[in-house]
């Protein structure tokens, strides 16, 4: 498993390579981009591949858009945006009032200048497909990923060969997935010399379009927004498609304006994606005779909660507050119950389920998480709004929790391909307090054929 020995593979070739079947994962869908791996050990897009393709048409005419908009000045736009919230927070920082005419005449001001650049970024578009394509198209969201750190694709035999043959047939479900992997090669070392290892993961507790926040306004208007994507979801248009606003801007700008505010939870069950992380926590645990640690961050979503609509007027935040708290229980409570369940079923007897009712492990979280907090890498790349950084800190520090509770600095962190930003932060404010190996997995697509489950609308997502 050398780095020479795979330069030359794409992700693709990786999984077809180990008898993937490509339709069970997110490259099912032939415009997802494939990763070439170079040896240097960093995934660079695989340009040749895309030269003829629709995605390449897509990267052209993003690129294109993106010039057309700089030059007509989105950017700078942008950054005035960017500073008006800043003097905002500032005001409101040192005890200044949402209703104070200073910050009602910032908040118009950079109203104003989103106005502005919305049309600039439609104009843009429109020439880009004009130029590209003959006619206008939708301007549908496209993604693509370039890890920084070396990063493998392969079996979970291969991946764990240094512990006995497979034996379950849930085991061999497990190695039919593709496992993108960081640093697994350091726990030979462990293992050979009786150290016991970690595992750490759990799933969010909502996905998009799973919950909804609707204010009703001083006029008797309702806007609506999605929990996940923090974007407005607006009547008439397809879902989330084509919107500007964003959750805080429109607290930022419209908070002292509400009168009421209501969430909609549509969510009953956990997903089949959720179900799947939760066994794989267990298994893999399991598999390395290793102390498992499942969290569900409703802590971090309560932080985070209020860091957004603490502004609201006391009597519409304390009942809103309260029926957000339910909702993150109830789905809290779905996640534990589904923990145990599939832990009494494989026979894994030493794990630990993390949540905010546990209050001495928060405890221990907090005490021991504290020191690492204090680095600037930390700081450095947190959010600038000073609410949201303590949530944020606990995604960051969740995979190092089995050294905060046992001491553990050998940890696997088990969880999907799109976390592996945050963890990389966790392992560099952590140093070399712990080693951390990661073992990450991409989600199958749902029925819109497009995306994960996580991200698609309420009626493409498959529920357990």
């Amino acid at each position: 498993m050398t780095e020479t020995g795979r330069e030359s593979l794409s992700i693709r070739q990786v999984l077809e390579k180990n008898g993937m079947d490509l339709s069970d994962s997110v490259y099912s869908d032939s415009a997802m981009v494939d990763f070439a791996v170079p040896a240097s050990g960093t995934w660079q897009l695989k340009k040749e591949s895309l030269e003829d393709s629709e995605y390449g048409k897509n990267i052209l005419y993003r690129k294109t858009k993106k010039a057309l908009s700089e030059c007509r000045g989105a950017k700078d736009i942008k950054r005035r945006m960017n500073a008006i919230s800043g003097e905002m927070h500032g005001m409101l920082e040192e005890g200044g009032s949402r209703e104070e005419p200073a910050f009602i005449a910032l908040g118009k001001q950079k109203k104003m200048l989103r106005k502005e650049r919305k049309a600039i970024l439609e104009k843009a578009s429109g020439d880009a497909c004009l130029s590209l394509f003959g006619k206008e198209l939708p301007d549908e969201a496209l993604y693509s990923c370039c890890f920084n750190e070396s990063l493998w694709a392969f079996d979970l035999n291969e991946v764990l060969e240094t512990r006995e043959g497979i034996e379950t047939g849930e085991y061999a479900l497990m190695a039919q997935r593709p496992w993108f992997t960081v640093n697994l090669a350091s726990l030979r070392k462990s293992f050979a010399g009786g150290e016991k290892v970690g595992v750490e993961g759990g799933p969010c507790l909502f996905g998009t379009d799973e919950l909804h926040f609707s204010f009703t306004m001083k006029d008797g208007s309702v806007r609506r927004f999605d929990y996940n994507t923090r974007q407005e979801i607006l009547p008439g248009r397809e879902f989330l498609q084509g919107t500007t606003m964003e959750l805080f801007d429109f607290m930022e700008e419209e908070c002292g304006n509400v009168a009421a505010a209501s969430l909609d939870c549509p969510k009953r069950s956990i997903t089949v994606d959720e179900y799947e992380m939760l066994k794989y926590i267990l298994l893999v645990a399991r598999y390395l005779d290793a102390r498992a640690i499942v969290t569900i961050p409703d802590f971090s979503y309560d932080k985070t909660f209020a860091s957004m609509f603490s502004g609201l007027d006391p009597g519409v935040y304390e009942g809103f507050h309260e029926a957000f708290r339910r909702e993150c229980l109830r789905m809290s409570d779905l996640m534990i119950d589904t923990t145990k369940k599939l832990a009494l079923q494989y026979g894994v007897d030493d794990y630990v389920i993390f949540h905010s009712r546990e209050e001495e492990l928060l405890d221990i979280f907090y005490e021991k998480r504290e020191p690492f907090c204090t680095d600037k890498y930390a700081n450095r790349f947190l959010t600038s709004r000073n609410g949201l950084r303590d949530a944020l800190l606990d995604y960051i520090c969740m995979p190092a929790f089995p050294y905060y509770l046992f001491g553990i600095r050998e940890i696997v962190e088990v969880n999907r391909i799109d976390e592996f930003y945050s963890i990389h932060k966790c392992k560099k404010i952590h140093h070399s307090a712990i080693n951390l190996n990661v073992l990450l997995f991409p989600e199958k697509t749902c029925g819109n054929g497009k995306t994960s489950g996580f991200f698609a609308k309420m009626e493409d997502k498959e529920f357990v």
